[in-house]
Order: structure tokens, then C-alpha cells, then sequence
């Protein structure tokens, strides 16, 4: 089903947001402060531990359907670590 050009802009700023939080470091951080490895990370995203590893390198960027997946998750590991 196409998107309405509402949910449009809503999934291109949910996709800037979390590939600036991999650009700053952000999601590194949080991940490390949930004291979870980047295995668990990407076997909580079905991908490859490198993926992950690239993404927090600035090697890649997550793909729109991953950064959105990503950003849930790292929101959510947020919210209990400080």
C-alpha cells in the first residue's frame, strides 16, 4: 500500500534521526550502556554482527526498513539506561 505523503515525511525523519544517532556515536552508546553486544543487537534485527559493527563505524547507513526496526530499539534501550 503507498504511503500518504504525512507518513512520508514522518518515516524520512524517523530515518534521519536514527542515522544521525549512528553518526554521533549515539547508538553506540546507548548500546554499551545496556551492556549488550553488537551479536545481540543484530540478532535482535535479524542481520550480521558486521552490519551492526559498519553501521556504528560509519561504514553504512541502515537501510529505511532497519533504521526504523533500529531506532524502536534503541529508543526503548534509552529509556532504561541512563
Amino acid at each position: 500500500m503507498p504511503l500518504y505523503p504525512a507518513e512520508m515525511a514522518i518515516d524520512a525523519v524517523e530515518l534521519a534521526q536514527v542515522r544521525e544517532m549512528v553518526r554521533s556515536g549515539r547508538a553506540r552508546t546507548i548500546r554499551e550502556r545496556a551492556a549488550l553486544s553488537q551479536a545481540e543487537i543484530a540478532a535482535e534485527l535479524g542481520v550480521h554482527e558486521t552490519t551492526v559493527s559498519h553501521w556504528e563505524l560509519g561504514v553504512r547507513s541502515p537501510s529505511s526498513a532497519l533504521a526504523s526496526r533500529y531506532g524502536r530499539l534503541l529508543r526503548k534501550l534509552a529509556e532504561v539506561v541512563p
